[in-house]
């Protein structure tokens, strides 16, 4: 079952929150997430930031929530290259190794290339 994109974006999100979970140098609290981020995208807001645009628009400040609502609204490329970079941080920790390779491997049909656009005026049935 695939949402959101070409990949299994709820089973890739759920084993990296699993690894983001745990405690120690694997942990990603709300601004490290964040700043992982905005590597990809600088204009998301700072976490303190985000949080209070959050609770006024009644939307959960719940880690997993909020951590799930930012990478589901980023585009798919630029959602792999945050997932990525995110790895790149995990997989230094020790034993994280595998399931980093797994998560990595659910990656394999995602495009870390730039997305590309077309406007709709170049695509035509005369061209």
């Amino acid at each position: 079952m695939k949402d959101g994109g070409l990949l299994n974006w709820t089973a890739i999100f759920n084993r990296l929150m699993s690894l983001m979970d745990q405690q120690g140098p694997s942990y990603f609290g709300g601004p490290r997430f964040i700043k992982a981020v905005q590597e990809i995208d600088p204009y998301l807001d700072d976490y303190g930031l985000y949080i209070d645009q959050r609770k006024v628009m009644g939307r959960s400040t719940t880690r997993r929530d909020y951590f799930k609502d930012i990478l589901m609204e980023m585009k798919e490329g630029d959602r792999v290259r945050t997932v990525v970079g995110i790895l790149n941080q995990l997989e230094l920790v020790d034993g994280n190794a595998a399931r980093v390779s797994d998560i990595r491997a659910m990656l394999g049909g995602g495009t870390l290339a730039p997305n590309a656009s077309i406007p709709a005026a170049a695509w035509n049935s005369e061209r």
